[in-house]
């Protein structure tokens, strides 16, 4: 998880690294940790999208049904032909 780490404080809009912190995180039981990764201000716009779907599914997953279709109606909104989001 270090290395992953310092691939974002390397590149913090590297979406990809953020995704992968993100996970390795949520997998270690530290959602709070993953969704700090998930910052989706930290990316290109058009890496936003992915990076909400992390969250929403991290929220879901936490039971916060509420959060998580927050989230991903801004996923959306940013990509709405992005069928997986649908």
């Amino acid at each position: 998880m270090a290395q992953l780490q310092r691939a974002v404080e390397l590149d913090p809009g590297n979406a990809a690294a953020r995704r992968a912190l993100a996970s390795a995180h949520n997998a270690a039981g530290n959602p709070e940790a993953a969704l700090t990764a998930l910052d989706p201000g930290a990316v290109d716009f058009d890496d936003r999208a992915g990076i909400l779907a992390d969250a929403a599914a991290i929220h879901e997953a936490q039971g916060d049904s509420g959060k998580a279709e927050d989230v991903l109606e801004r996923a959306v909104s940013i990509a709405p032909e992005d069928g997986p989001l649908r």
